[in-house]
């Protein structure tokens, strides 16, 4: 491919990325016409790598599951909403430490592309205005490979109890059954 890049200066114009399947976080620029004059004459000046946004998340991405919040008050979740989602996370087998606590407050570049680099596969979203999926409240839906439940933030759901049916009746068919 080295040898190939010489002639893509005359067909784009653009810059072009090439993403290495082992590297997919770095990305090198090529084809430009500084580039091409740079391996002409030698020199070894790199491209600039652009700079990607931290995600900063409480838990690990083990489980594949995350959990999306939106809170403006608090870094991840009060204690209230911790209590809320230990029970539900137990009602479906899982453990709060398990799973990727992401805030929206201080993540508002969360992508579902970044959801799916994490190696997630399954993602509530506790924030009925989240722009992150496009869906009804309670209707899973799947998107790049990733199981969307959006729901009422968690405050919403602790006080009405018709919400945790309607959460629960979810959740049972997302990860308990088979």
């Amino acid at each position: 491919m080295e040898e190939n890049r010489e002639f893509l200066r005359y067909l784009i114009d653009e810059d072009i990325y090439v993403i290495k399947s082992d590297q997919l976080s770095q990305i090198d620029k090529v084809a430009t016409q500084e580039n091409i004059d740079n391996e002409q004459t030698g020199s070894d000046t790199k491209a600039p790598i652009p700079s990607e946004r931290p995600l900063h998340f409480q838990g690990s991405t083990t489980s594949g599951v995350a959990i999306v919040v939106n809170n403006s008050n608090t870094d991840f979740l009060t204690t209230e909403e911790k209590t809320l989602l230990s029970k539900i996370l137990a009602a479906i087998k899982l453990q709060i430490n398990e799973v990727a606590v992401i805030n929206l407050k201080d993540n508002d570049h969360l992508t579902q592309n970044l959801l799916k680099e994490m190696g997630i596969v399954r993602c509530l979203v506790f924030d009925s205005n989240s722009p992150l999926v496009q869906a009804d409240l309670y209707e899973p839906i799947n998107a790049m490979g990733i199981a969307f439940l959006k729901c009422n933030d968690l405050g919403v759901i602790s006080a009405e109890v018709s919400e945790k049916k309607m959460l629960w009746a979810q959740l049972q068919k997302l990860f308990l059954s088979k």
